[in-house]
């Protein structure tokens, strides 16, 4: 719908018919386009719409099939994509934007059966992977110039973390992001984080 406009214009991009499935819809990071999750308990299947372009046809990365679930970031002219194909506990893959089908996946990390990928947040020069071993999560930063990989050291023995992304300049991440930085945050015993507080945890700040 354009606002403003007659509803009785409105065009008709994407429609999902199985009602397994819920219809997900939200913006990337990167402001370039409209990502959609078609999602069962499953399966899911993602495509991308342009978002200067929104009535555009939506780009499907991988069709829906059996127990296979996967998710997507944007940066520059790539995808990465983080996907349980090879194993439960995900692995990451890039692809080109315009042909992101699993033909052109290529493989940053492999599947581990110790290690679970929980999620991954793409900025201009990193990659913040937040996983779990052992039974406690750990933050992981990769510099694409420097050709780093590091974990983010926490000063507790037991402690939850989460990666948020935030605008220094407060641009909103949804509308652009000329700079953003990468908040990491923990919590434990003796520094409870607190429902809307976010002064009792840590903050680490990553200027992309």
């Amino acid at each position: 719908h354009t606002i403003g406009e007659d509803p009785a214009k409105d065009v008709v991009v994407l429609e999902e018919k199985d009602g397994r499935f819920e219809q997900y819809v939200w913006r990337s990071l990167s402001g370039g386009y409209l990502v959609t999750d078609a999602e069962s308990s499953l399966a899911n299947e993602l495509r991308l719409i342009d978002a200067k372009k929104p009535t555009s046809k939506p780009l499907l990365i991988k069709p829906r099939e059996g127990e296979i679930k996967y998710y997507v970031e944007h940066w520059k002219d790539q995808l990465f994509i983080r996907t349980n194909d090879k194993g439960r506990n995900f692995r990451i893959v890039t692809a080109p934007v315009k042909s992101p089908g699993p033909k052109s996946w290529k493989q940053i990390r492999a599947h581990d059966p110790n290690i679970m990928l929980d999620d991954i947040t793409v900025f201009s020069g990193h990659m913040v992977t937040l996983l779990r071993e052992g039974g406690l999560p750990h933050l992981e930063l990769q510099n694409f110039k420097a050709k780093t990989v590091g974990r983010i050291a926490v000063p507790e023995q037991d402690y939850d973390v989460c990666a948020s992304a935030s605008a220094s300049d407060g641009v909103t991440p949804s509308r652009s992001r000329p700079t953003m930085r990468n908040q990491a945050r923990f919590g434990s015993v003796r520094r409870p984080t607190s429902v809307g507080v976010a002064t009792p945890c840590m903050a680490i700040g990553i200027q992309s």
